[in-house]
């Protein structure tokens, strides 16, 4: 066994597909871990081809298959899994098992019996999950009472994770690398005097698209003075109604989609943004990533009261923070930062402050990494 001063053997249980596992396990394998994963899902291995130390495994099933969590299916996929895990901790006897996700990975970590156990939750899993039936509640109930340590990206999820149990929930944040987001001087908008509003989301009702884009005509028509943009990042299955929306509001014309574009391509975009808006319809949304991307970028931002985003953003010093489901108040947020370039300036600067104390990606896999230090201990 690792001791504290030393490397651990980890095994992760996570989906390697996600960016966040990504960032996980080269972080942890950076700081000289050996990451052992199980993930059900296929991954992309060149993700982790560069990597000493690394070991993947995985079942190779479809998202569908995946997120089948009853019926025959999902109890095959959940036996299968079984035996490939406890063949993992058998033949590399890791020092912890760290689960990520509650609902899936969390279950199956729990079920195989090993400690030490970690578990973080990610969001859907405490929001979603339990409150389908009783089932699932006893089903979060059972993996939070097998884990040793229980931990949570933001405090408001770790007060929703509370209902669940009475254990003392971490608050590990998902930081962001502070030199890869930066601020660059002469890249926001789109032409000299141009002011661009932008976001970075997938497009699904529960990001609030539609009221960035009614909020965006509304400000257009109190300024047809001004150049102004809305650029909007991602893919999703409701870009088609987004794309008729602005047709119907009369602002096609200012408005760009860009679809789904590659994770290292997002730091220029968020610096050709001079305001970030993200309008979120649901407290189930546990962090704000993209918030705090836009903070470190230099960039002011507006973000609804919805959870883990509100939570990211000092209203009034890094941005403004608005009602959900509210177009005339994310309106008038975004109105004052487009009379005043100096307001932009002020809140982009001190949203890099507030990024840089609280959540450093460097600072925050330290934070991980004594966990597991203390673990060992």
């Amino acid at each position: 066994m690792s001791t504290p001063s030393s490397p651990a053997k980890l095994l992760l249980l996570t989906n390697l597909a996600s960016p966040h596992s990504i960032k996980w396990v080269r972080g942890l394998a950076s700081r000289g871990h050996e990451v052992i994963v199980f993930s059900l899902s296929p991954y992309n291995e060149r993700n982790y081809a560069d990597l000493d130390g690394f070991t993947g495994y995985t079942l190779g099933l479809g998202n569908k298959l995946v997120k089948t969590t009853s019926g025959k299916l999902g109890k095959v996929v959940y036996f299968r899994s079984l035996a490939v895990i406890r063949k993992i901790i058998k033949e590399h006897r890791p020092d912890i098992m760290h689960a990520h996700r509650a609902s899936s990975y969390g279950l199956l970590g729990a079920l195989s019996g090993f400690h030490p156990y970690v578990v973080s939750v990610w969001g859907d899993d405490v929001y979603v999950f339990p409150e389908r039936n009783l089932l699932f509640r006893r089903i979060i109930r059972f993996v939070l009472g097998r884990a040793d340590r229980v931990l949570s990206t933001s405090h408001v999820m770790a007060r929703q994770t509370a209902k669940y149990t009475d254990k003392e929930i971490e608050v590990t944040p998902f930081g962001i690398d502070m030199q890869h987001f930066r601020p660059e001087e002469g890249t926001g908008g789109a032409n000299a005097g141009a002011i661009t509003v932008g976001t970075i989301k997938t497009l699904e009702d529960k990001y609030g698209i539609d009221y960035l884009i009614r909020a965006f005509a509304r400000v257009t028509a109190a300024k047809p003075d001004r150049t102004l943009h809305l650029l909007i990042v991602g893919e999703g299955s409701r870009k088609s109604a987004y794309l008729q929306l602005v047709e119907d509001l009369g602002v096609a014309e200012k408005v760009t989609f860009t679809g789904r574009i590659p994770f290292e391509q997002i730091p220029d975009y968020h610096r050709r943004i001079d305001i970030f808006a993200a309008l979120s319809t649901i407290d189930a949304e546990s962090f704000g990533v993209s918030i705090i991307e836009a903070s470190a970028s230099a960039r002011p931002v507006v973000v609804s009261d919805a959870g883990g985003p509100a939570e990211v953003v000092v209203d009034g010093e890094t941005g403004f923070i608005v009602p959900k489901r509210n177009e005339e108040s994310a309106a008038k947020a975004i109105l004052k930062l487009v009379e005043s370039a100096d307001l932009r300036r002020r809140m982009g600067e001190n949203g890099r402050k507030h990024v840089s104390n609280l959540y450093d990606w460097k600072d925050n896999l330290t934070l991980m990494t004594d966990i597991y230090k203390s673990i060992l201990k």
